[in-house]
């Protein structure tokens, strides 16, 4: 069992010079912030587990910034990884499956995913989205079927998703994705799993209470490309920029 599957995308360092801030909730619970949140929207950008630095993750926050929302991407992999960039998450070493199932639901991410939703709510935001890249979208998932979580969100959208990790927990993918309460966007690369895709369980499971979610399969790309694709690689940055654009949409098709 692995976060990410076999011959994944590697570490992509952050180069990216961001046009937000860090900030901190009054726990203690960083997070870097891009936008306006007078727009009374935002996006919930939880990250890979190379953390809220990895590769062009703040960059994927500014994106979405220029496009009228209030981004923020909270520091949630802790405690991190000796090594990891900016203090958070797994350092570009080999995966480590025993310190990625160390961040729990209970005791690390849920109060911190909290955090961000209480800071929404003060800032005066009326809805928002989620995205959730590789381990991001495990955290997504549960986030959306949480009863009490779930109330700000629209929807949300996982890229090369890697929802399977509830299994390293001792859960069932499509149990948890058959409680989540909104529409959610799948994204995977051809090295995800069919599982995933048109047909497979663990999409239908989602549709069941969802059924305006979609899935878009990216044939050509490998799990990871979103935030750590090397866009010199011909092909690769026109394919990150479709992932964009098509949660973009798929939030816009959902009225936010």
């Amino acid at each position: 069992m692995s976060c990410c599957p076999e011959n994944s995308l590697p570490y992509l360092a952050p180069s990216y010079t961001v046009k937000g801030t860090i900030q901190a909730h009054s726990n203690g619970h960083e997070f870097y912030v891009s936008g306006d949140p007078t727009l009374k929207k935002a996006v919930l950008i939880i990250p890979d587990i190379y953390g809220w630095n990895g590769g062009r993750t703040r960059n994927i926050a500014d994106y979405y910034a220029d496009n009228g929302y209030y981004a923020i991407v909270p520091k949630i992999l802790q405690p991190a990884m000796e090594g990891a960039v900016d203090g958070d998450g797994h350092a570009d070493v080999p995966f480590n499956l025993q310190y990625t199932i160390s961040i729990t639901w209970e005791g690390c991410v849920q109060p911190r995913v909290q955090s961000m939703i209480e800071h929404l709510k003060s800032v005066g935001i009326e809805k928002a989205v989620m995205i959730g890249f590789c381990w991001g979208g495990w955290v997504l998932a549960h986030t959306l079927s949480d009863s009490e979580m779930s109330g700000l969100f629209v929807c949300g959208a996982v890229p090369h998703p890697s929802i399977q990790l509830e299994q390293a927990y001792g859960g069932k993918p499509v149990e948890l994705l058959s409680r989540v309460t909104r529409p959610m966007l799948l994204m995977p690369a051809q090295n995800d799993s069919d599982s995933y895709r048109e047909g497979g369980e663990w999409f239908e499971a989602l549709l069941m209470n969802n059924p305006s979610s979609a899935t878009i399969d990216f044939p050509t790309m490998t799990h990871g490309w979103v935030p750590r694709g090397d866009v010199s690689i011909p092909g690769m940055e026109a394919e990150v920029e479709r992932a964009l654009s098509s949660m973009l949409a798929f939030f816009k098709a959902h009225d936010i």
